[in-house]
Parts: structure tokens; sequence; C-alpha cells
């Protein structure tokens, strides 16, 4: 009777075991296989309802891809480097400590690197509007409007709303 016991045990032991290792083992490869893609993050990019809301050729939208995955590549290390510079800031304000001529020297070499950031994003804007015909640029301004509602208030920004505390229950 003991011995049956013990065998039941070890067989449901094993079947945990084989359950969480194969678990383990595929969120390993696919973390592996996720990564491996670059700094597309998810791989090749791929047409986006954007391109097909214009009437993109696939040639075009080829074209356009490329231009992206380009322009991902080369805007990679510049967001690093600001990363890290971000991070020395946060390192810096962490500790009580600051150095006010390597916070300048680091709020300038970031806003260097965020220059540069979009100046290429820029470019690339007009690398795409290059490629589309006429109609389909004006479709591509008619989405930048609504962008440009919704990002830049322009004259109409007052400044963040101040209220007191929320009540709950209302």
């Amino acid at each position: 009777m003991k011995s049956k016991i013990v065998a039941i045990v070890l067989v449901v032991s094993l079947a945990i075991n084989i359950g969480v290792a194969s678990i383990v083992l595929y969120r390993g490869a696919m973390a592996k296989r996720f990564w491996r893609r670059g700094p597309g993050v998810m791989g090749r990019m791929h047409t986006s309802p954007f391109h097909r809301k214009i009437g993109l050729a696939k040639e075009q939208s080829e074209k356009i891809v490329k231009f992206q995955e380009e322009m991902q590549k080369n805007i990679f290390p510049l967001r690093k480097n600001l990363n890290e510079k971000r991070k020395e800031l946060f390192v810096m304000a962490k500790s009580g400590k600051i150095d006010e001529k390597k916070k300048q020297n680091l709020l300038k070499e970031m806003s260097s690197l965020q220059m540069q950031i979009e100046g290429m994003s820029l470019d690339n804007i007009v690398r795409i509007r290059n490629v589309l015909t006429p109609e389909q640029a004006e479709k591509m301004n008619k989405s930048f409007e609504k962008i440009e509602s919704k990002f830049f208030w322009g004259d109409t920004f007052t400044g963040p709303r101040m209220h007191g505390p929320r009540k709950f229950g209302r």
C-alpha cells in the first residue's frame, strides 16, 4: 500500500516537473525568438491600416516599410544613448547630490540627441511623401491634421487644470 502511494506521488511529481520545465523552455524559446529580431522590436514591419487607408500600391508600401526600418535602425542607438543620459540624471537625483555642470552637460547632450531623432523622423516623412501620389499625399495631410488637433493646442492651451482632490462616489 505504501509503495503504491509513493509511486503515485512520484508520478504526479514527475508530471508537474515536466509541465513546469516545458513552460520555462517554451517561454525562453519565445523570448529568444522575439529579441533576435532587433531594433524593429517586432521584427519586419508590416503594412498598417494607414497604408490601406491612403491606398498604397505594393511597391509603395514596400518602399515605405524599408524607409521605416532604416529609420528605426538609425534611431535605435540614439534612443539608447538618450535613455542612458536620462538614467544618469535620475541617479543624480536619487543621490540628492546634483553636480550642476554635469547636469547641464547631460541636458545639452540629451537635447542634441532628441534633435537628431526629430530630424531623422522629419526626413523620413519627407522621403515617404516623395513616394506618394498627390492624392495619397492629400490623404496623409488629412491624417496629420487629426494628429495636430489632438497634440498641438496652439493658443488655446491654458496649462494644467487646477482642482481639489477628487471626491469619490459622485
